[in-house]
């Protein structure tokens, strides 16, 4: 069977930090066939670490698209230059027993991954993780990497004394 080009969804997903752990972000982009527009979201945090920022990108961005844009859909690519995100999600949590995420770093959140992924699999859509080198200029990397930096620099900005 052969998807259409309107029922796969390209996302881009990033997290940075200033300091590991530090002041860090998360961002992510993709295009939205339903709404008809380009949807790109990020956000800041304190005292966080680069590995959570970068899981916290693909949740939020799983999250939104379910919400708006399973209609129809049948797959998501997922693009993340953070290699640990793809292995922790796609290999070593599967071998996780339910009880083993609670002592894992960023165990729950990864749980909550997994969670998201099993309902889209469940309704017909599959998530498919792709690995792009950052920094390479890839168009939709950079931009995400972008978003990480300015939500960090606005949180600086909005926080100054």
């Amino acid at each position: 069977m052969s998807m259409d080009n309107h029922k796969i969804i390209e996302v881009y997903t990033d997290g940075a930090c200033r300091g590991n752990p530090g002041l860090g972000a998360w961002a992510f982009s993709y295009k939205s066939f339903i709404m008809d527009s380009n949807i790109q979201r990020s956000g800041a945090v304190k005292n966080t670490t680069n590995n959570c920022m970068e899981l916290t990108a693909i949740k939020i961005a799983l999250i939104y698209i379910k919400l708006w844009d399973t209609y129809e859909l049948e797959k998501i690519k997922i693009y993340s230059d953070s290699k640990y995100s793809i292995e922790v999600i796609t290999k070593w949590s599967k071998r996780w027993m339910s009880k083993e995420f609670e002592s894992r770093p960023n165990g729950e959140l990864i749980k909550q991954i997994n969670d998201l992924i099993k309902f889209l699999e469940s309704v017909g859509i599959q998530v498919e993780f792709i690995h792009v080198r950052g920094h390479s200029g890839i168009e939709g990397n950079e931009l995400v990497d972008r978003l990480c930096n300015e939500a960090i620099d606005k949180f600086i900005r909005d926080n100054m004394n």
